[in-house]
């Protein structure tokens, strides 16, 4: 499998790459799946969405696909999936988001099983951020606290 191209997440303005999908457990739950269109090689799932941490809350606030509606390609947007909103609280996604920065130190040309000098994890309940921890750090803060923001900044500013 290609490697994916990622989901972008933004924190405090600033643009993260994703090797997570927060929208999957939503499109499973979906009695009326949607059919999309596969974009390209790099992009198996066909569709990319953008994502924002606001008060420790992740919302989803783009999103880009394409469908076939009667043998026509036609692009879809975040109004396709939760009409007229602008930004949806994910509160369908319970698990750890994977944040990869820095230089690549081993690259796989498999799904997003490249290896990055650091990684971030975020750990959400119901789309509320509840813990973080840094890969190789031998101390990672447990739990997301006042200056979280400041020391992640700090440490991915490299």
């Amino acid at each position: 499998m290609t490697s994916q191209v990622k989901e972008k997440l933004y924190i405090d303005g600033k643009e993260y790459g994703m090797a997570t999908e927060p929208l999957k457990p939503y499109l499973e739950k979906l009695d009326n799946k949607p059919k999309f269109s596969i974009l390209n090689t790099g992009c198996w799932r066909g569709y990319v969405g953008k994502w924002e941490l606001l008060n420790n809350h992740l919302y989803i606030i783009d999103f880009f696909s394409q469908i076939e509606i009667r043998n026509e390609i036609v692009e879809v947007g975040l109004d396709y999936l939760f009409p007229d909103k602008e930004k949806v609280f994910a509160n369908w996604f319970s698990g750890s988001i994977s944040l990869p920065h820095g230089k690549i130190t081993k690259y796989v040309h498999a799904g997003y099983a490249t290896e990055y000098e650091k990684l971030l994890f975020l750990e959400f309940n119901n789309g509320v951020l509840i813990n973080y921890k840094i890969k190789d750090d031998p101390n990672p803060p447990i739990v997301a606290k006042q200056g979280f923001w400041n020391k992640m900044i700090s440490i991915f500013r490299t």
